[in-house]
């Protein structure tokens, strides 16, 4: 006789709340369209109809918030964080929390790695323990939530910082040259410890970026102290990663306001998002796209924003087709809007219409970012 294998309702209670949680950092629009799937649809326990409920509730939760956050007035944001009670407090709370830096300091001479997590900026916290404690020894500040820090720029970054000799990444992948870079560094009988503030920010979040940072960390040359601020950062590692990291956990609640992490980084208080801020990309990102593009691609990108850049002046369509064609990027108009499409769905370039009617292209990316990007690929933004 069959079996019919009937589902635990406790179970199901448990599922529902373990997908509820992993759902908080989903976007409303993926909430709404389960809620409304679910809608129509007769429910076979009374748990996935409260995880409905739940769902509808957070739709309605982050529709205030994101008017709350359009409406803030930061004149007022501004003076309350500078104020004379408020930093008092938060150095009241830095204080009760600098007891443990004798703690983290063993664990680093023990050959660990320590990784602070808990509410509020932690950079204040890092800069007073590098000072008291490790004010003898070699360390590297590294302020992850910027836009420009890459893995490639923290391993040339230590390179230079070392005065590390035949170190050059030539044909290594980062994840090998991080390796070659650490076991130099214990070849001299040296040692470097490196204090990363936001191991967790958008730039290093990639799997090739955490494996770099682990390869370093693995070494007992190279000691790392990191801070989180994610709530679900340590879904970035693997058992492998967590093996070579060999982290021990450290609880810091500061309650500061991270007010350089806002600036730096992409937040909806301030105004900055994808589709309206210049800090939508990153080196990293740029990186990504730049791989995926054709040699003609890359030069139309590279002259596209030369031309932008001479005047801060939105370019007109025809006069970067004749620029391409007279370099012999392109060999028609149709081509060369299909590469700035592509361009537009990436949020490289916008397209607008001037006041004579005719097409115009305007940059989405800061200069800073747009020069820096080219220097590592051995580019720059002169005409020729």
């Amino acid at each position: 006789m069959n079996e019919i294998a009937f589902r635990d309702e406790s179970e199901a209670v448990t599922l529902s709340g373990i997908e509820n949680f992993f759902m908080q950092g989903k976007a409303p629009q993926l909430n709404r369209a389960r809620a409304g799937r679910r809608k129509g649809k007769n429910l076979p326990h009374q748990a996935d109809a409260n995880l409905c409920e739940e769902y509808e509730d957070d739709d309605a939760e982050n529709e205030d918030t994101s008017e709350q956050f359009s409406h803030c007035d930061l004149g007022l944001l501004r003076d309350f964080f500078n104020s004379d009670e408020l930093i008092k407090k938060n150095q009241k709370q830095i204080d009760s929390i600098r007891v443990d830096f004798p703690w983290w300091t063993y664990c680093l001479a023990g050959g660990f790695n320590v990784l602070l997590y808990g509410v509020g900026s932690k950079r204040d916290l890092v800069s007073a323990f590098r000072d008291e404690q490790l004010s003898k020894f070699r360390t590297l500040v590294i302020d992850g939530f910027r836009e420009d820090v890459t893995s490639r720029a923290i391993l040339v970054n230590i390179v230079e910082c070392m005065l590390l000799k035949n170190c050059e990444q030539k044909r290594r992948s980062l994840v090998d040259w991080a390796k070659h870079i650490a076991c130099t560094i214990e070849e001299k009988k040296l040692q470097l410890i490196i204090l990363l503030d936001n191991i967790d920010s958008p730039n290093l979040r990639d799997p090739v970026d955490q494996a770099v940072l682990a390869a370093l960390a693995a070494n007992p040359a190279v000691l790392m102290l990191a801070t989180v601020d994610h709530i679900n950062a340590t879904l970035l590692w693997t058992n492998v990663l967590l093996e070579s990291f060999n982290w021990v956990y450290c609880r810091a609640d500061t309650y500061i306001f991270p007010a350089d992490e806002l600036l730096a980084g992409q937040s909806s208080l301030l105004g900055l998002n994808p589709k309206s801020s210049h800090s939508a990309h990153s080196l990293s990102s740029l990186d990504v796209l730049w791989q995926s593009l054709a040699t003609n691609s890359r030069s139309i990108f590279r002259l596209f924003y030369a031309l932008f850049f001479t005047n801060n002046e939105p370019v007109a369509f025809w006069d970067l087709f004749n620029a391409a064609k007279d370099d012999f990027l392109v060999s028609s108009d149709t081509a060369l809007r299909q590469q700035l499409v592509e361009f537009s769905d990436h949020r490289i370039l916008r397209w607008k219409r001037g006041e004579d009617g005719n097409e115009q292209l305007v940059g989405s990316l800061d200069r800073p970012l747009v020069e820096k990007f080219l220097a590592e690929k051995g580019l720059n933004l002169e005409l020729i």
